[in-house]
């Protein structure tokens, strides 16, 4: 089946699957919301289970894995259909787009057949737990460390801005078998459950107001053998596996596509200034210029180029700083009405000025902009470290 006959089909299907009331808002929320917002949590599981049960919840999967099989174009185009009729983010979307295709490509059978399943139907909720108070931007000088204990293995450290960990049944994390030198050598990937006795995980209040990150302190955790993904020493390149995945499409261009229209829209309706509609070109023309990136960067992760990671790099970097300035200018172009919650004029003023406070995580997640731009240094220019 050709792009446009897959692009048609989902169109139909959201035509009858995604309620009315689900595509109110300006543009579509970039994560599912966090635990303070019960009534929206439920309308994100909701939604997951209904994308499930019509065989769109892993769009990217093999097929024999449970997924729909379609390749990186078919995949963007995906993210394009949901941003354009502003769907829910479905719950389970850390273990669909990050965990899932490392256990496809690197877990045993057993771990497929045992976690797959879940993963797709939302049963089980994940979280990631990669980053360090001391081990951010360079992930590889983590220092949580895993034990060898008879069969399997004992895990203490502390991880921090770990997403949904509240609401996770199960957390995917990087923890040290190798020596404490052993910087990428020396990394393994486990899947652990969050009732592990030992395991705590606390909230941390963000800038918006909500608390879906959080801090998870391991003494002594208690992982069986089968809670290894890989062998040891495997965890970075697994980890590299899973970021390359995430930064490609958490970079995509169409949810700053849609943000920028709900802009455009905004000042259409406002009598905008000469100078708020040439900073609104001027954002046309750079989302047209990473709309082109994005699909240059398609074709090099398609064809399995040596530098398509740097590619990825580059449409991560200049599409969450092109979220980032859309939101901007719109709070500028609304001033004092962007501080009111709700906002009362009916201009989603109140949801620009949330958007404007999100967007700051956009160029910190999946590797910071200055983690992103060494990359495409070192793999794309060949520079050195």
């Amino acid at each position: 089946m050709g792009d446009a006959a897959i692009r048609a089909r989902l169109r139909a299907w959201l035509e009858e699957n995604l309620p009315k009331e689900w595509r109110t808002r300006a543009f579509p929320a970039q994560w599912p919301p966090g635990d303070d917002e019960p009534g929206e949590v439920a309308v994100s599981r909701q939604w997951h289970e209904r994308l499930h049960a019509g065989g769109w919840i892993a769009p990217g999967w093999p097929v024999e894995a449970g997924g729909c099989g379609l390749g990186l174009t078919e995949r963007l185009e995906y993210v394009e259909e949901m941003a354009r009729v502003r769907a829910p983010a479905p719950i389970g979307f850390a273990g669909v787009d990050i965990l899932g295709p490392a256990l496809i490509a690197f877990g045993s059978d057993e771990q497929r057949r045992r976690f797959l399943p879940p993963i797709l139907s939302a049963e089980e909720l994940w979280c990631q737990g990669y980053s360090e108070p001391g081990a951010g931007s360079d992930l590889a000088a983590l220092a949580t460390r895993a034990e060898r204990d008879g069969t399997g293995y004992v895990i203490t450290g502390q991880k921090v801005w770990t997403s949904y960990g509240g609401r996770a049944d199960w957390c995917f994390l990087l923890a040290r078998t190798g020596e404490p030198g052993s910087r990428h050598r020396g990394i393994s990937f486990f899947l652990v459950a969050m009732d592990s006795p030992g395991l705590e995980w606390r909230p941390i209040r963000q800038l918006t107001g909500e608390r879906h990150f959080g801090e998870l302190f391991l003494d002594a955790v208690p992982v069986p053998a089968s809670g290894l993904v890989g062998r040891e020493g495997d965890g970075w390149a697994i980890a590299m596996h899973s970021l390359a995945h995430e930064r490609l499409l958490s970079g995509n261009v169409a949810p700053v596509r849609a943000r920028l229209d709900a802009l455009l829209s905004l000042l259409r309706g406002r009598a905008a200034s000469a100078v708020e509609r040439h900073a609104a070109a001027a954002l046309e023309a750079r989302l047209r210029a990473a709309t082109w990136l994005q699909a240059r960067a398609l074709a090099r992760v398609q064809a399995g180029a040596p530098d398509a990671a740097a590619w990825a790099s580059m449409v991560k970097l200049v599409s969450t700083e092109l979220w980032q300035a859309v939101s901007e200018l719109a709070v500028t172009v609304l001033g004092a009405a962007a501080t009111a919650a709700p906002a009362a004029d009916g201009d989603d003023a109140a949801l620009w000025a949330y958007d404007l406070l999100d967007g700051r995580a956009g160029t910190l997640y999946a590797g910071t902009s200055e983690v992103q731009r060494n990359l495409i240094a070192e793999r794309g220019l060949g520079l050195p470290r």
